[in-house]
């Protein structure tokens, strides 16, 4: 999970503090002809850097030049590891420990896969990343096969929609071998659109963000500068990321991909607990949608094409979404949010899909 940073670094303010007493201190001895005239320059110049940061992170102001694609939750200020990538927009980090050299979560990818492992590749969002794929295989596994031969491989990341779902199926279905692809997928694309659709930032061929300099990015003054001159992403006006003709286009072509790569597909619709507990605040205010009203139909009716596509192409369905409104308790399974997971929801899910699996036509015997 993303961790936002303190608004104020801690010892920054200290540090402001220090670079002037330095710069005056300096003053004094250059007045006095102590030849400090080159440290006083760069005193000086230190200190006009620092104040004017301090006074911007103190005004409360935030910009995120690549914020032009809104997340679920967390949002991509604070999103801290992120890498830029020319058609899937963004990755993770290689750099943390548990993602892999591709950028997904996860270990090595194994290209080609090995003689006897069993593979199940899951696409999805921030939904997916939080781990339920790693618990399908305990539930698959049941222990009657040996350790390792039911792997999981997640090309799943925060923020994701069906586009870059079938980008990584273009990408990936040829080469992985796998045996059943878990497509999750729905809450990103029926957010509001900041600056245009997902298709449109593809075809526009710059992406949905420029990659200023991470010097300028880093500092709150330099993210002024970029907000003044670089301007903001067009406010959301009802359009969404993927509308809803496009996301059942890109399920079907997400499902084709690796249905003619020897997979079976199974779908996975996304459950929430709105319609029992109603939609949280920040929906509206942070513009994901226009009004409570209107997040509770369009996410019934991504959900509706999943099960319409699932049915007309012959994929799996496995329709979490049904299955979360005969719930006991959903506060025990979700976040507040009403999207992610805690634990016992997590494991819910690892079961259902592992269950949905096991019941697909096609498949051998897990």
């Amino acid at each position: 999970a993303a961790r936002r940073p303190a608004d104020f670094p801690s010892g920054f303010l200290t540090l402001v503090i220090v670079a002037t007493l330095v710069a005056l201190s300096l003053a004094r001895r250059a007045r006095r002809g102590s030849g400090a005239a080159a440290p006083l320059v760069l005193a000086v110049l230190a200190v006009g850097l620092l104040w004017p940061e301090t006074a911007v992170r103190l005004s409360g102001f935030r910009y995120d030049p690549r914020g032009v694609v809104q997340f679920g939750y967390p949002t991509p200020r604070q999103v801290l590891h992120l890498r830029s990538d020319p058609r899937l927009f963004w990755t993770l980090d290689p750099k943390l420990p548990w993602v892999n050299s591709d950028g997904f979560p996860g270990a090595e990818i194994r290209v080609p896969k090995p003689a006897g492992v069993r593979r199940i590749a899951f696409l999805g969002d921030s939904c997916t990343q939080q781990g339920f794929p790693d618990d399908v295989p305990r539930y698959l596994d049941e222990g009657r096969a040996r350790a390792g031969e039911i792997e999981a491989t997640t090309l799943a990341v925060v923020g994701y929609s069906t586009h870059q779902g079938r980008v990584l199926a273009d990408r990936w279905a040829g080469r992985l071998g796998a045996d059943v692809a878990v497509v999750y997928f729905g809450w990103n694309d029926h957010w509001q659109a900041w600056g245009g659709t997902d298709e449109a930032k593809a075809a526009s061929g710059r992406g949905p963000f420029g990659e200023p300099p991470a010097w300028l990015a880093a500092s709150r003054f330099g993210t002024w500068i970029l907000a003044k001159t670089a301007g903001r992403a067009r406010p959301p006006d009802g359009t969404l990321r993927v509308p809803i003709e496009r996301y059942r286009d890109n399920l079907e072509a997400i499902g084709d991909r690796f249905e003619a790569a020897g997979a079976r597909v199974l779908l996975v619709t996304a459950p929430t607990p709105w319609p029992r507990l109603g939609v949280p605040d920040y929906v509206v205010e942070e513009k994901f949608a226009r009004s409570k009203d209107e997040a509770l139909v369009l996410h019934r009716r991504y959900n509706d094409v999943v099960r319409e596509v699932a049915k007309e192409r012959g994929f799996g369905l496995c329709d979490l979404a049904a299955d979360a409104a005969r719930l006991p308790d959903p506060q025990h399974y979700f976040m507040r949010d009403g999207i992610h997971l805690v634990p016992a929801g997590i494991d819910w899910t690892a079961r259902e899909v592992a269950g949905a699996i096991r019941g697909m036509s096609g498949v051998r015997p897990w």
